[in-house]
């Protein structure tokens, strides 16, 4: 009778939340205001959902099956390969429920990187999701293609193949078309669009990766950066939480990090502090003496 009770007390209260946002959308003339007000109160529900306590011994039973867990798997693998033996040796591959960033200036193969990545998880059977705000299907098609049939992209790109090429390219074809990779290549996207998308991606197709190129273009107020990417990755870091996938989010360097003469580091992610805070792993694909536009 209790639970009863506090579940009906509980939809009364979200029932008035729901009223209350629908006068502030009414009273809220801008659309970009409106959008981020319904985002805010997305994130809030999805970090709201599935809180449920655990007592000590509850979770000293399931660490210890982890324990066992891992010592069984000992010199394998405990996550999903990003392709990189000497990569994998550090981070045991990409797990589900993080946030891994991945972040370089213009040009540094930031998106080639990611995308190798997830190739190589989804050819152990990994299903993923790529959001591409800034290139087409087709473009991230012929680099996917290019680096599976080992052809040099120019080539790919102007379509100047030798015979040989072209006995790979349908090698490659065949090979990558069956990989359980779905692409939605919409531009400007917010944080409840991937929401919703990862959502529906997730109880279709059981997906475990999710990669977005890139943070700094997605739909959000400009106006006030810092504050819209702390919300965006805040929620990213939800999301992968509550959902169960891996979350590869692709980000720019500020202008000091863009320098030839030095490794970027953590300070140099462009906009907000939030990006590492909420971030479990964050890379730097560079390449010493790369000139950066």
């Amino acid at each position: 009778a209790l639970d009863s009770h506090a579940r009906v007390l509980e939809q009364n209260y979200l029932d008035r939340q729901l009223k209350q946002l629908g006068q502030q959308l009414l009273r809220t003339p801008d659309n970009d205001e409106r959008m981020a007000m319904l985002d805010d109160f997305s994130n809030a529900l999805v970090a709201k959902e599935k809180q449920p306590c655990t007592s000590f011994m509850a979770g000293c039973r399931s660490l210890a099956k982890e324990l066992e867990r891992r010592y069984e798997l000992r010199g394998k693998l405990l996550g999903m390969t990003t392709g990189l033996s000497d990569l994998d040796a550090v981070t045991q591959g990409l797990h589900r429920g993080d946030l891994v960033v991945v972040a370089g200036a213009s040009s540094m193969g930031k998106t080639a990187f990611a995308c190798s990545v997830v190739e190589s998880a989804a050819k152990q059977g990994h299903a993923s999701l790529i959001i591409s705000c800034e290139m087409t299907t087709e473009q991230l098609l012929m680099r996917v293609v290019s680096s599976q049939g080992k052809i040099p992209m120019e080539r790919v790109r102007s379509a100047n193949l030798q015979a040989a090429d072209w006995n790979r390219l349908q090698s490659a074809f065949g090979e990558v078309a069956q990989l359980p990779i779905e692409v939605n290549d919409s531009a400007g996207v917010s944080l409840a669009d991937i929401e919703r998308q990862v959502k529906r991606h997730k109880k279709q197709r059981g997906i475990e990766i999710v990669l977005i190129d890139y943070l700094q273009i997605l739909g959000y107020d400009k106006s006030n950066e810092q504050r819209e990417l702390d919300r965006i990755t805040t929620g990213l870091k939800n999301l992968a939480k509550s959902q169960d996938v891996c979350v590869v989010l692709l980000s720019q360097l500020n202008r000091q990090g863009q320098r030839e003469d030095r490794t970027p580091t953590l300070i140099d992610l462009k906009g907000s502090g939030a990006i590492e805070a909420n971030s479990d792993l964050v890379l730097f694909p560079w390449r010493p003496g790369a000139a950066c536009p």
